[in-house]
């Protein structure tokens, strides 16, 4: 299956990522001009108050706005509006559904260039759901803080394979994604239920370690208990 017959779409929830929302679109039409590909890129502005929206129309995208404050209800909502409800969807074998492939990322991170081409190369090898890496966007010249996180990160890396699950990277069939019923309306955590579903019901999860994201080092992110919390323990 080449990249060129597969049709693609990307979810992109956002609240209030004026300031970073450009330069996340941006990385993905260079991502999607390496692949020679024209994928569908939805932003979900969740509860914005500035003018997140207006960036994410302006760059090309479509744009959804819902008022849910709520991470997984906005990955959700993102394909909802692509396949309509996860309980209407219809039959998850079919032909069109094994082509299209879904992915996500944060409105806070960059993908590499080689993001939509490796998501593509791992389905053609029968992945039915990707989930790869990140990476600290560039520091200061001496950073503690990435030392730190690197260190930790690099515990759940193994030869191969990793363990560790990001609504940052994440790809998956549409017939994967409606089989499972799609990402639940979770504050908190949305992308590990997902993949940990998928692995419970015997889909095929390619662990890759060739394409992490770049994502933020903010430690006030814009989900409570999420990465950037994690990040704000770790200042030195």
């Amino acid at each position: 299956m080449s990249a060129a017959s597969v049709e693609c779409c990307v979810v992109v929830p956002a609240h209030d990522e004026a300031e970073l929302i450009g330069r996340t679109l941006a990385s993905l039409r260079t991502a999607a001009a390496t692949a020679r590909i024209a994928p569908r890129v939805i932003v979900v502005a969740d509860a914005c108050t500035d003018s997140t929206a207006v960036i994410a129309h302006r760059s090309g995208a479509e744009v959804v706005e819902i008022d849910a404050r709520n991470v997984g209800a906005a990955r959700r909502a993102g394909f909802e509006h692509l396949l309509g409800p996860a309980s209407a969807v219809g039959d998850p074998t079919d032909s069109a559904g094994s082509a299209l492939w879904l992915a996500t990322t944060d409105a806070d991170s960059t993908v590499p260039s080689t993001w939509f081409s490796r998501h593509l190369a791992y389905r053609a090898s029968g992945a039915d759901l990707v989930a790869g890496t990140v990476v600290l966007e560039p520091g200061p010249a001496i950073d503690p803080l990435h030392e730190r996180w690197t260190s930790a990160y690099s515990l759940k890396i193994e030869a191969g394979r990793h363990h560790h699950i990001h609504g940052a990277n994440l790809g998956f069939t549409a017939q994967a994604y409606r089989a499972l019923g799609g990402f639940s309306a979770l504050a908190l955590h949305e992308d590990v239920d997902l993949v940990q579903r998928a692995a419970a019901s015997g889909l095929s999860v390619a662990w890759a370690l060739d394409i992490p994201v770049a994502t933020s080092r903010r430690t006030h992110g814009r989900s409570p208990g999420g990465f950037s919390d994690d990040l704000k323990a770790m200042v030195p």
